[in-house]
């Protein structure tokens, strides 16, 4: 019997080695998640890549610094400037080829995660799609496979 008990018990330390090791995985997992919502940059897309969102820090329209958002399935536009203006519209072709050409090398935020400018414009991905909002809360969008949404 005492033979026995020896291959018993680096059975069992395997079994044990396993579940450790699965639980590292694991772990390492939701830091490499922790570490990737501290991620900053200027451009970013949804997980599926069909938002792309790009922060602009002098603005392009107006003279605040501003988030735009594109979603190239529908050619629908959204932008927020960190004075609370707000705006949607269409884009033209030319600017979906540039568009699509980028978005491949654009960073993912992935569902869940939050991106913040220095002037607090924070962007979320959702399922439902890319929601940005001003510091106050009171002004953003809404960018979506379906629609933008402002306020």
């Amino acid at each position: 019997m005492r033979t026995a008990q020896p291959a018993t018990y680096n059975r069992k330390a395997g079994e044990v080695m396993k579940k450790i090791m699965i639980i590292i995985a694991v772990l390492t997992a939701l830091t490499s998640t922790s570490a990737a919502s501290a991620w900053t940059g200027n451009t970013f897309r949804s997980p599926t890549g069909n938002i792309v969102c790009n922060y602009s820090p002098q603005g392009t329209e107006v003279n605040w610094p501003q988030v735009s958002c594109f979603v190239l399935s529908n050619r629908w536009s959204a932008e927020l400037a960190a004075n609370g203006l707000t705006a949607k519209g269409k884009l033209a072709p030319h600017d979906m080829r540039v568009l699509h050409s980028q978005s491949a090398s654009a960073p993912v935020l992935g569902y869940g995660l939050r991106w913040q400018s220095p002037d607090r414009i924070t962007c979320l991905s959702t399922l439902q799609g890319m929601r940005c909002w001003s510091a106050s809360g009171l002004h953003g969008f809404l960018a979506s496979a379906w629609t933008v949404k402002v306020w």
